[in-house]
Formats: C-alpha cells, sequence, structure tokens
C-alpha cells in the first residue's frame, strides 16, 4: 500500500512539473486571411518568439524578423516558424523557457501596411498549462 502511494505521488509531482513550464498555441485562420494583390487567400508564415521584454519587438519592422536585427536579437529566447492556410486551425506547444517574459507573435501578410502584422502578449508565470488563442483574419493578427 505504501508503493502505492509512493507511486502515485511521484507520478502527480512529475505530472506537475512537466505541464508547470508548457504553452499551448491555438492558432484559428479565417479563410479569408492573406490576400494576394488578386484578392485570393494564401498561406502565411508565422513566427512565434519568447522575449525576455518587448520593447525591440514592439519597434522592429518585418525586414528586422526576416533578416534579423541585433537589438531584435537580443531580446529573443527561442523562436518557432511555422506556415498555416486559410481556414486552417493549428495548435502548437512550447516550453515555457526561462527568462522569457512576453510571447511574440508575427504574421507575413502580403499587406503589412493595412493589418495588424505583430502582436505581443505578457506570458502568464502560473505553474500549469497556458493556453493562448491566436486569431488570423483579413485585418490581422489577434491573441485572445
Amino acid at each position: 500500500m505504501k508503493n502505492i502511494i509512493k507511486v502515485s505521488l511521484f507520478l502527480l509531482v512529475t505530472l506537475f512539473l512537466t505541464g508547470c513550464a508548457s504553452v499551448k498555441l491555438d492558432f484559428s485562420a479565417t479563410n479569408n486571411i492573406n490576400q494576394n494583390q488578386l484578392g485570393r487567400p494564401s498561406s502565411t508564415k508565422i513566427y512565434v518568439y519568447q522575449l525576455t521584454n518587448n520593447y525591440a519587438f514592439q519597434n522592429a519592422n518585418f525586414s528586422d524578423f526576416e533578416m534579423g536585427n541585433a537589438t531584435l536579437n537580443n531580446t529573443i529566447i527561442s523562436k518557432q516558424i511555422f506556415f498555416i492556410i486559410p481556414g486552417e486551425s493549428k495548435t502548437i506547444n512550447i516550453q515555457h523557457e526561462e527568462g522569457a517574459r512576453f510571447l511574440g507573435v508575427v504574421a507575413g501578410f502580403y499587406d503589412l501596411k493595412d493589418t495588424v502584422w505583430k502582436v505581443t502578449q505578457p506570458l502568464s508565470n502560473h505553474y500549469y498549462r497556458k493556453t493562448y488563442d491566436i486569431s488570423l483574419s483579413k485585418q490581422g493578427i489577434k491573441i485572445n
């Protein structure tokens, strides 16, 4: 009986510790995202960052994300890149990296001038799995 309690306690602690640093990102794209010059929706390149602060991120232009920028690079702890297609829903799981205080998301839209193409969100320091809902539409990107 003591062994069952010890094993159960060990499993609970293990689950708690592995789940405490987990971040779930639920992406959903409308059918009309990222319209090209002909008005056709297109796949969109998504960049997900964990940042020490969001100042350089908020002041960066798109080429800083594509080509790199020393000031921005000094605040990036991790980066993931993937594509999302119109109408798609996608879940990305990331580990909350030590020192990361902000989540930054950039969408490579054709029209950067008239859309919201980058957003930041403070990362929660909860000891449980945190989920962020991220929507992409014709107007841009939004974290809920």
